[in-house]
């Protein structure tokens, strides 16, 4: 059976196709860690990152970051789409600003980046 097309039992004379057309857009990016004093940037994996398409409904997806702060969505549909991200970092919970992104059909979006910051030890 090829992607995108399912065989649907018509009746004992034949086979009925029906096609479904599925988004193949692609969203990735990393979740960084940054230090509000210092301006340092870290990877921050185990981030939840939240999708939702705005063009769509109720349409979203979550991911959570790899080791390296890395997320990827796929089957991101046409539209208007906004992601934000959100951890726990030392017992504080971090979200981040929202992006707006908008998609054309099956397009990719790569090298995301969204910031949670953190204060500084001496800032808490």
């Amino acid at each position: 059976m090829n992607a995108g097309v399912v065989e649907v039992l018509e009746n004992v004379d034949g086979v009925g196709r029906v096609e479904i057309n599925l988004p193949d857009g692609r969203i990735s990016g990393r979740v960084l860690r940054v230090d509000a004093e210092t301006a340092d940037r870290t990877a921050l994996s185990g981030a939840t990152v939240r999708l939702s398409a705005r063009d769509h409904g109720r349409w979203g997806s979550n991911a959570v970051t790899s080791e390296e702060g890395g997320f990827e969505f796929l089957g991101v549909p046409e539209g208007d789409v906004d992601l934000s991200a959100e951890a726990r970092v030392d017992d504080q919970i971090l979200r981040s600003g929202r992006i707006q992104l908008r998609l054309s059909d099956g397009a990719t979006v790569e090298d995301v980046e969204l910031h949670l910051a953190v204060r500084g030890r001496s800032g808490v």
